[in-house]
């Protein structure tokens, strides 16, 4: 069995359920999203999120964009 690494990130949860939820590994890199990708409609809540997630998540984003 795979042991999964958690750690600790900063989500950016898009108030538009069109937009994808982000993790980010610096509140920095989370208020920059915020302010420039999101236009300031997301909020940032600090987390612990499984490193597969995030690695997941990242891939997906740069394939298909912020969009769902």
């Amino acid at each position: 069995m795979k042991k999964r690494k958690l750690v600790k990130t900063f989500a950016v949860i898009p108030v538009d359920s069109e937009l994808s939820t982000q993790y980010c590994e610096t509140l920095e890199e989370a208020e920059y999203l915020v302010n420039f990708i999101y236009s300031t409609y997301a909020d940032i809540a600090e987390m612990e999120q499984f490193q597969d997630v995030i690695d997941r998540k990242a891939f997906k984003t740069a394939r298909d964009g912020y969009e769902i």
